[in-house]
């Protein structure tokens, strides 16, 4: 990503499973993650200058319901840089709900102009 960044200045938009967090309250239950590596992933997302787009909803894996060792994690995350932000400044992510999978899919709805 940090190459990317810095190879081109065009409007951009990373959404992915990133398999990581950016803070330790994107995890709950399992065992504990720390801080020094969710403060890694946030050095590399500053240094691409990008931005965190808001996820409705609060986790995006669970994996163990109903048991002793329930996990829900937030894996799926989005970023943009301010030029993609200025391109589509009316956008939303939406975390959607999977009843095939322990993966719950998300949903990017971007705008030019204000939705009415």
């Amino acid at each position: 990503m940090r190459s990317l960044s810095e190879r081109f200045q065009l409007p951009w938009l990373c959404m992915s499973d990133f398999n990581n967090f950016l803070s330790v309250q994107d995890k709950w239950g399992g065992v504990s993650y720390l801080d020094n590596i969710c403060r890694r992933f946030q050095d590399c997302i500053a240094d691409c200058g990008l931005i965190e787009v808001s996820l409705l909803g609060p986790f995006t894996w669970e994996r163990g319901s109903g048991t002793a060792h329930f996990v829900m994690e937030r894996l799926d995350m989005a970023f943009a840089n301010a030029r993609w932000m200025q391109m589509f400044p009316y956008f939303k992510l939406f975390n959607l709900v999977s009843a095939t999978s322990d993966h719950n899919p998300s949903k990017l709805v971007a705008c030019l102009i204000h939705p009415e």
